[in-house]
């Protein structure tokens, strides 16, 4: 059984050493990780470098260009020949038993060679020195578990969470090739799985220390000017029309429908965090 971490970077050199340290942690240790760095300009390769000097289940993989994170994450998942891949993200901290339990949950679905099969998990959320904010992120969130596997409202929204993610190789094959106006690689998993006919698998625990920067936004208390609120809208409406591109693309659902769709998502997840606001 081959099992690929993936882990794009970009100047991450402040982070990699706790992440790397919790990789080495794990309990399950028939690993391997393939990293991408995205032209960083601090230390970040120095750091990856220690790193593959220290164990040899770490690769580096360079195509010397700039991607981003999505286009970055997918490039590795179409370069590695894997049974089993899981995605990291270059600022979190994995608990101990992450890979364990996530492949455990795996392998106890009956039909895990044959179907597109995701398995994600809970999060506990941390601020920039790992203090503890939040045990859970799917009850801060106030994320509806029924909704994991509902294939229309992963056309609109996502609430999988890429770095909690594994994926096997039926889930690759049909996330392949992303399609160019794909918003994030863990939403377009999600729904290329479920469109294909997979499903989505939870574990109830929270195995990864998610990182929150708590950087602080400049003039967030201004209200924006009128022209900058036009920009806003043309933006989200341009946004939400290339949304809808890739959700044809996957379902052949049409450009009005999916608007429908979005706004029928929207106004259900607008009163579920209004009721969860009223109760605190």
């Amino acid at each position: 059984m081959n099992l690929a971490i993936l882990l794009t970077t970009y100047n991450s050199a402040a982070f990699l050493e706790e992440l790397f340290a919790s990789l080495r942690a794990q309990t399950f240790k028939a690993w391997n990780l393939y990293v991408r760095d995205d032209l960083s300009s601090d230390g970040t390769l120095e750091c990856i470098r220690r790193f593959m000097a220290k164990d040899g289940r770490v690769h580096l993989l360079d195509d010397g260009e700039k991607r981003g994170a999505m286009n970055g994450f997918m490039w590795l998942l179409q370069q590695v020949e894997a049974d089993f891949y899981m995605f990291c993200d270059h600022d979190d901290v994995w608990k101990s038993n992450k890979i364990e339990i996530t492949l455990k949950r795996m392998l106890e679905a009956p039909d895990v060679h044959d179907s597109p099969l995701v398995v994600h998990t809970d999060l506990e959320v941390v601020d920039r020195r790992l203090e503890r904010l939040e045990t859970s992120f799917w009850r801060s969130q106030h994320i509806c578990e029924k909704e994991f596997n509902d294939k229309y409202y992963h056309l609109a929204y996502n609430n999988v969470t890429g770095c909690t993610m594994m994926i096997n190789r039926r889930a690759r094959e049909v996330s392949l090739p992303l399609h160019p106006y794909a918003q994030m690689h863990d939403s377009w998993i999600t729904a290329s799985v479920l469109w294909h006919g997979g499903r989505v698998l939870t574990v109830h625990e929270s195995t990864i220390l998610y990182r929150q920067h708590g950087k602080n936004t400049i003039g967030m208390n201004e209200l924006p000017s009128m022209a900058n609120k036009v920009r806003r809208l043309k933006s989200l409406i341009r946004k939400t029309n290339r949304q809808g591109e890739a959700a044809r693309y996957l379902s052949g659902i049409g450009g009005l429908r999916f608007w429908v769709l979005k706004l029928y998502y929207m106004t259900l997840i607008y009163v579920r965090d209004y009721k969860a606001d009223r109760k605190k």
